[in-house]
């Protein structure tokens, strides 16, 4: 994950979220996180989704695994 992210922030390219739905589930100490919205990269708008479960390790939140998706959109 650490690749991936600093692989992102390393990027020349202007990356955006906006997270139009947002669910938070907490059990224990794991949560999971699904969002949909958009991503935008250099002006070009996708449809985006992504799941994220946490857990709590020493009272801090840790994220542990990470899964994030254009849907299939149909052909026309």
């Amino acid at each position: 994950m650490r690749g991936h992210v600093e692989a992102i922030a390393a990027s020349r390219s202007k990356i955006a979220f906006d997270w139009r739905q947002r669910r938070v589930r907490v059990a224990g100490d794991v949560a999971w996180v699904n969002a949909s919205g958009t991503l935008t990269v250099d002006g070009r708008v996708a449809p985006y989704q992504v799941t994220g479960v946490f857990v709590r390790r020493g009272g801090r939140w840790l994220w542990h695994t990470h899964s994030g998706a254009e849907p299939n959109q149909p052909q026309s």
